[in-house]
């Protein structure tokens, strides 16, 4: 049904954003209301969807995580409205004629609505499968703000009587190698939209009539942006710019009216590539970077249907958003409530990688994005697992490293009054033995192998395979490197005392030229270093086999022959391993040898005793510190009080394996930066000057803190049990002592709380100190500290809930080394505004709290140009003195 024809020219990026997030269909499609406003049902799996879409009467339908197909699921469905969750994934790794594809809407499907849903599939594969998405006979839908990435046959063909279509805000795109070797023929099938199936393949009016708006062609896609045939097309603020392509528009008997478009990368005559038939075209407001834009063709008419045009400038930016443009970058609630992160009223946070991971100890992480977005103004990641490193760029956060221990980590987007959170967990395996002396990779299985895809054998989960193929394919013949720097890498650093004898692989080099160098394959037994190079002798394929040096954990091979190079099969001999020790063993965590400032504790060292040991013992501590052994581990701590070299034995009967380490004090020549810090415990973690909640300049300064059962939030940090706690220590700046202490406090719960206080004290050891606070409100603290303390003790002594914001300090430094005195009774000096007044006569020197010289001179002197920071000046004679402050 047609609708009078409105034209909103609206060139304001606000008001075009909103159109992001709209909430009824418009267009071609705009009847469309699938289920309404019929509670929604959650599904998990497949069984639950296929159900749900059947099931009579309207029906709103979420999809929640990610739901695997073995097969597509054919269904015919009306009044029905299908969204994913925030994460969820509709995924097939299907690359067959029969179970490929996900969705097929079969004829009679009537009032579809689908909405942020992420389609993935196994890779292009011309073998006649299946599409990701097909409506067949679907009329009256809208499609929005949709992924499709990776479809076998294509991401999303409309065919048989399919009619009044709109798809609006969705992107496709392939992030996969194609397949080759497909029954069809063609090797590159990355073919994305087909709308028709054949010449005559039409609706009952004759003409397919869809709109496309805001949608995005983006890297990967080949062919078929669209293919079209007998249709009415509106292309409206579309985007093309996939630098691969073929062609983008390719019409047969198609009348189209492009509006506002952006076309990057190809000339005007594969912009709209015609296959025949009548083909009509109005390009109005498009740019290209080719050689123009085609021309306009017949007499098109704009569709009669209101709608909003953005430029095409506007258009590109918009749709490129990672936040909010084209694909499923829909807020959908479990409410079935639906927004956008442009028009957010609070922080957002995505993530993109596994948050929750598995890995073998001594196995790096596979990399963890977060982007904040909404109102978000900042990002923090709070309790992430040692070994673990946080970068911010912007509001994207990333994590990646080794861990060393388990954790469970949050990552937090804030915009000063509101938060949003995500947590994962990373898991520590500890490496196993290899279940058999040999195993055989097979590369013919269309991806990188797998247990899932049976390219591994089950029983070898801690194997690892990395392959660099940004040229190659996964072909029916093995692994086929396009370019010199693909390679494989099988890798057994997983398992314990899994080393390699022997590698023998099958190679063929189709098109093998001696006369040129192009007769070798790259390998070696290191992650670095230079190939060693093995001559292939034919075309036909080849076994070769190689002798692995003494302890190789992994085979790197390489092309270093021209295209074509092809690696089909890969078995790996691994010595046979004896895991009867015949000696004693030690290792060690923690700094053997450490430089430590007089009077500070030494970070704990542990010795771990193995093989055959029935002892371990230590010698020649160092005066001050002490040793505790658990069994056969044993922990050095404390404060030492003299240099020295230590020795940790482990012993059997008859032999023993020894580590030393050594114990150094140094004198302290830190000096601090300023006169007063600032320590902010609001940044969503212990504060740093990476976090920024310690200012910079103030590297050495040592905060500790005990929060078992305690949070950092917003408002600081949250102590959640009696035994929390915070330290901040001063004692690595010489002869620095803290003067006062203030500090916000508040106690949510101080009504009804039994106590009413925060403890302190000023001391490492000993009881705390008590300070009543009087309300629940946030209260300012203020403590004056005994002389010559080093640092302050800030304990938990009321209910939940008592959170410190910020802890601001006062500091004096001790002057009795600098030969500096006290302003004298009657002083020839004084400041008058950024001068120092000198009337002794006599020359006036001016130190810094750290007894440098700063200046020398007679009469007046001038200290505009100084640092901030506490002055003494006196007399050559001793005879005036003045201590200021700049």
């Amino acid at each position: 049904m047609k609708q009078t024809r409105t034209i909103l020219l609206i060139a304001v990026m606000f008001l075009a954003r909103i159109a992001m997030a709209q909430e009824s269909a418009f267009g071609y499609g705009a009847n469309a209301t699938g289920g309404g406003n019929a509670t929604p049902i959650i599904v998990t799996n497949v069984t639950e969807l296929n159900n749900a879409l059947k099931a009579d009467g309207n029906k709103v339908i979420l999809v929640s995580g990610t739901i695997t197909f073995t097969d597509h699921l054919s269904v015919q469905a009306t009044d029905k409205t299908l969204m994913g969750l925030p994460g969820s994934k509709l995924v097939s790794n299907e690359q067959n004629k029969d179970n490929s594809g996900i969705l097929y809407f079969k004829s009679g499907s009537n009032n579809l609505i689908l909405r942020n849903l992420t389609f993935e599939g196994p890779g292009a594969y011309d073998c006649d499968g299946w599409d990701l998405l097909c409506f067949d006979g679907v009329t009256d839908a809208w499609v929005d703000h949709c992924d499709f990435s990776d479809g076998c046959d294509g991401n999303f063909d409309n065919k048989g009587n399919s009619d009044n279509i709109t798809i609006s805000w969705c992107r496709f795109h392939y992030l996969k190698p194609p397949r080759v070797g497909g029954s069809g023929g063609t090797d590159d099938h990355r073919f994305t939209n087909l709308i028709g199936s054949s010449s005559s393949d039409k609706p009952s009016d004759g003409r397919y009539s869809m709109t496309w708006a805001y949608c995005w062609w983006d890297e990967g896609c080949r062919e078929r942006m669209t293919r079209a045939r007998n249709s009415e097309l509106h292309f409206l603020n579309c985007y093309w710019n996939s630098s691969v392509a073929n062609y983008y528009i390719g019409p047969e008997n198609v009348n189209a009216y492009v509006e506002g478009c952006s076309f990057i990368g190809l000339d005007a005559e594969k912009i709209w590539k015609e296959y025949g038939g009548t083909n009509n075209c109005k390009w109005i407001d498009c740019y290209a970077d080719g050689d123009g834009l085609p021309s306009n063709s017949g007499s098109v008419s704009a569709p009669n249907y209101d709608y909003t045009a953005m430029s095409a400038e506007e258009s590109r930016t918009a749709i490129s958003d990672p936040i909010c443009g084209a694909g499923a970058t829909l807020i959908v609630s479990e409410d079935g409530s639906v927004s956008s992160a442009c028009n957010a009223t609070e922080p957002l946070l995505t993530s993109e990688g596994e948050i929750n991971q598995e890995v073998y100890t001594g196995q790096a992480i596979s990399t963890i994005s977060f982007t904040a977005g909404g109102t978000a103004t900042s990002i923090s990641v709070s309790n992430l697992p040692a070994g673990l490193t946080s970068n911010v760029d912007n509001l994207t956060l990333t994590i990646s490293g080794i861990p060393t221990e388990n954790g469970t980590y949050t990552v937090t987007a804030s915009d000063g009054t509101q938060t949003t959170s995500l947590s994962g967990s990373i898991t520590l395996n500890e490496p196993s033995a290899a279940p058999a002396n040999e195993v055989c990779i097979d590369l013919k299985k269309g991806d990188v192998p797998s247990i899932a895809n049976g390219g591994i054998p089950s029983g070898w989960e801690g194997l690892e395979i990395t392959v660099n193929n940004t040229k190659s394919t996964w072909t029916e013949n093995g692994f086929n490197m396009g370019g010199n720097a693909d390679y494989i890498v099988i890798d057994f650093r997983n398992f314990v005392d899994a080393t390699i004898e022997q590698v023998s692989f099958d190679v063929t080099i189709p098109n093998l030229n001696a006369s040129k160098g192009q007769n070798t394959i790259g390998y070696r037994f290191t992650e670095d270093g230079d190939n060693n190079t093995y001559t292939i002798s034919s075309s036909a394929t080849e076994t070769v086999t190689l002798s692995a040096p003494e302890q190789s954990e992994l085979v790197w091979i390489q092309r270093t022959a021209s295209t074509g190079t092809t690696i089909g099969q890969i078995c790996i001999t691994l010595k046979e391993s004896s895991t009867e020790a015949t000696e004693p063993s030690l290792t060690s965590t923690g700094s053997l040898s450490q430089d430590i400032v007089a009077g500070q504790a030494i970070s704990t060292i542990s010795f771990t005793a193995g093989g055959t040991a029935t002892d371990i013992s230590v010698s020649n501590l160092p005066a001050g510190l002490s040793y505790d052994i658990d069994n056969l581990t044993l922990t050095i701590s404390g404060v030492p009080t003299e240099s020295g070299t230590y020795t940790v034995t482990a012993s059997d009967d008859t032999q023993s394996t020894s580590i030393s380490g050594s114990i150094t004090l140094i004198e302290s020549d830190i000096t601090i930066p300023a006169y007063e810090v600032c320590i902010d415990l609001k940044k969503g973690d212990v504060p740093s000057i990476a976090n920024g909640g310690i200012p910079t300049g103030w590297e050495d300064l040592v905060i500790t803190v005990n929060n078992t059962e305690s949070d950092w939030t917003d408002n600081g940090f949250k102590m959640g049990g009696d035994a929390d706690y915070i330290v901040i220590d001063f004692r690595n700046y010489e002869e620095t002592y803290i003067d006062e202490v203030s500090f916000d406090v508040t106690i949510p719960n101080l009504e009804t709380a039994k106590r009413k206080t925060i403890g302190y004290r000023f001391t490492e050891d000993g009881d705390n100190n008590t300070y009543t606070i009087s309300s629940p409100a946030t209260e300012l603290v203020t403590l004056t500290a005994p002389a010559q303390s080093g640092l302050v003790w800030i304990q938990r002594t009321a209910g939940t809930g008592t959170t410190i914001g910020q802890i601001c300090i006062t500091l004096t430094q001790n002057t009795t080394t600098t030969g500096i005195i006290d302003n004298t009774a009657e002083s020839a000096l004084r400041l008058m505004g950024t001068i120092l007044v000198n009337e002794s006569g006599k020359t006036v020197q001016i130190f810094n709290m750290q007894g440098q010289l700063v200046a020398s001179g007679e009469g007046n002197i001038d200290i505009s140009n100084y640092a901030n920071g506490i002055y003494v000046a006196r007399s050559i004679d001793g005879s005036s003195s003045l201590k200021f402050m700049k």
